[in-house]
């Protein structure tokens, strides 16, 4: 029996992801928000007052990609950094109420993907 790409599970998940991302830029666009920096405010929709560290753990990111993401929400004036009390070597990245209200926004979820995968 010959291999065929179209039965192959790697590649039909790799076109679904594709297809997925795609659209989710497209529903986040006008809101000026990517699929990361939506990742970032869904984590702290969860956990407001988490670390740079915390948030990039928990996205499988590394580091200094979620610092420049938390760069990009902050000019947005979405989050703001403050002092960690408990560790004074790092800070902890909060919400700002642009930051909340973005929780009951159209990017919040409801087009994020999860109602358009369709074959």
């Amino acid at each position: 029996m010959a291999f065929r790409l179209d039965d192959s599970l790697g590649f039909v998940l790799g076109r679904t992801n594709v297809k997925l991302k795609n659209a989710l830029i497209q529903s986040l666009k006008e809101y000026d928000i990517t699929p990361e920096q939506w990742g970032v405010l869904n984590r702290l929709w969860e956990n407001d007052g988490i670390t740079p560290k915390r948030i990039a753990e928990s996205l499988t990111k590394d580091i200094p990609t979620t610092v420049r993401i938390l760069d990009l929400l902050e000019q947005k004036e979405l989050v703001f950094r403050e002092d960690n009390p408990v560790d004074g070597r790092s800070f902890l990245v909060r919400l700002t109420k642009a930051g909340f209200a973005g929780r009951t926004d159209a990017f919040s979820g409801k087009n994020s993907g999860n109602c358009i995968a369709r074959p």
